[in-house]
Parts: structure tokens; C-alpha cells; sequence
């Protein structure tokens, strides 16, 4: 490896020793480290080996799904009711229900348990890669593909169905980062990303919220930052992965600035 854990792990630990002298000043506040859910036990256990009690006080390791629960917690949403696995395979009979009827792929009126069950599935995958109803419709309607329009209606459907006073859970990630972009409880905090061979659709506009909001965002990657891989090439997917959020991050007018490591012999 290259040490991006190590040189991550390093950052966090100046952070809570600045973090810890500007308590004695009255100062507050705290290091968030996100990292993979699998991996969440043992970074703690090398941050409290490393850096000691004193100073692990300061930190806090989150998978993103966590972080986003402690972002809502904050935001006094805490009690947000979310749809059981059953309750979306509802929702999403009664979103086919309520537009079958202009269907042109699937036969009109077709309706049943099974395809709603396939039908949120669909809708999953397209909530994680960030897809709207509206650009899935229009996918269809521009390539002629009445399946994906007949989808795309239900998708919306589904998604209107939804309330204040129930959410998806796949919805959980985007209202976190529609927090953190106007609740300003991260502005100037810092916040460590790390152990992410790739990030998907929700994951970036959390990471991107947390640029807007003002924080300070530290970022692992696995390649060089120069995206010199084809697509022949292992790393392809990585890099372009990556590419994508480093244009979204200057899109929204945030500043990079890349540290690449030599690695070890």
C-alpha cells in the first residue's frame, strides 16, 4: 500500500490534538472519520491504539449510513418514521396502481405482488446511483424504450408517495446531505474519508454537502490523481469513479488540493 491509512491516520490525530487545545480555551469540537461499515470496529481499535483515550475523545468513526443518523439526530429528525422492506412493496403497488393505466410496454391494469417486489429493486438501484424519475423518463422517451417510460412512471409514482411523516430509507443519504447544506453544524469541522475503493451516488452528494457546508474534507483514493488509466486497465473504474467526484467538487466551486504519497518498497 502507500500508507493512505497511516497518513490519514496521522492528519486525525493533529486535528484532535489541535481540537484538544482549543478545549482548554472553551472551544468544542470533534474529528469524523468515514470509513467502509465493515471496517468501522477495526479503525477504532487502531485510532484508540494510536492516538490514546485523551485524544480519541475528539474522534468519532462513522460509516456513512451512521453518519448520516447522527446528521438527522442533530437536525431533531431523530423520530423520522421509515418504510419497512413490506411497506415499499406496498407503496409500490399502489404507485403501478395508480398509473397502469398508461402503460404502453407492460399490459395496462398489470398489477401484482411479485412486480412491485421487482419493481422496487429497480427503484434501489436507481436511487443509488442517483437517478431522478425525471431523467429515467427521459431516458426511455429519448431512445423509444416504452419498458423504461412505463418504469419511470411508477418510479415517480413511488417516489410521491412518500411524506414528512414517513421516508424511504434509501432516501437517508440525500436528506442527511440536504441537512448538512443548510443546518451549517459542519462548517469548518474536520472530516476524514478513508478505506473507499469507489464511492456511489449518495455517498458523493454526502461528501459534496460537506464541501458546500464549509468543512474540511480529507479524501483517500487509491490511484495518483493523474486519471492516466485506460479502460483496458484494473484500475479503470477506480480513477474514473474518482474523476467523477473531483468534477462535481470543482463544479461546485470547491478547492483541491491533491498530496500524492510515494508508497512503500
Amino acid at each position: 500500500g502507500s500508507g493512505k491509512t497511516y497518513e490519514i491516520m496521522n492528519r486525525v490525530k493533529n486535528s484532535a490534538k489541535n481540537l484538544s487545545e482549543k478545549k482548554a480555551k472553551g472551544v468544542c469540537g470533534k474529528v469524523y472519520v468515514l470509513v467502509p461499515d465493515q471496517y468501522t470496529l477495526s479503525v477504532e481499535k487502531l485510532y484508540m491504539s494510536a492516538l490514546g483515550e485523551k485524544l480519541m475523545v475528539f474522534v468519532r468513526v462513522f460509516s456513512f449510513k451512521r453518519f448520516c443518523r447522527l446528521v438527522l439526530r442533530q437536525c431533531g429528525r431523530e423520530n423520522d418514521v421509515t418504510v419497512s422492506d413490506v411497506g415499499r412493496n406496498i407503496l409500490a403497488l399502489q404507485a403501478v396502481d395508480s398509473v397502469c393505466g398508461g402503460f404502453e410496454f407492460y399490459p395496462k391494469g398489470y398489477k401484482n405482488v411479485r412486480f412491485a417486489g421487482l419493481l422496487c429493486e429497480i427503484f434501489r438501484n436507481l436511487k443509488s446511483r442517483g437517478i431522478s424519475p425525471e431523467y429515467f423518463y427521459e431516458v426511455g422517451r429519448s431512445s423509444e424504450n416504452k419498458k423504461i417510460t412505463d418504469i419511470a412512471m411508477a418510479y415517480g409514482a413511488y417516489s410521491g408517495l412518500f411524506s414528512d411523516d414517513y421516508s424511504d430509507p434509501d432516501d437517508l443519504h440525500i436528506s442527511a446531505a440536504e441537512e448538512i447544506e443548510t443546518g451549517g453544524n459542519f462548517a469548518e469541522a474536520e472530516i476524514f474519508v478513508d478505506q473507499f475503493k469507489t464511492f456511489n451516488a449518495k455517498e458523493r452528494a454526502v461528501i459534496l454537502a460537506l464541501y458546500g457546508s464549509g468543512a474540511n474534507v480529507t479524501v483517500s483514493a487509491l490511484s495518483d490523481g493523474k486519471f492516466r488509466a485506460g479502460k483496458d486497465s484494473p484500475m479503470w473504474g477506480v480513477e474514473k469513479n474518482e474523476l467523477q467526484l473531483v468534477a462535481k467538487i470543482r463544479k461546485a466551486g470547491g478547492r483541491i488540493n491533491a498530496v500524492s504519497l510515494p508508497g512503500f518498497p
